[in-house]
């Protein structure tokens, strides 16, 4: 194995981890957006009862 081809694959784990820890933070982003949403969904249909009950 030549030296350049060990840089190559030095280069490629060092990419891999930068897009791994990229597409980890996309997921918990998205998680974060579905809790919200949910949240949002979940205030919305408690607001008419409550409305009603008054």
């Amino acid at each position: 194995m030549s030296k350049n081809t060990a840089d190559i694959h030095v280069y490629r784990s060092i990419l891999q981890s930068i897009v791994f820890k990229k597409k980890i933070e996309y997921i918990s982003l998205d998680r974060r957006r579905e809790l919200k949403l949910k949240q949002n969904a979940k205030d919305c249909c408690q607001t008419p009862l409550k409305r009603v009950n008054n």
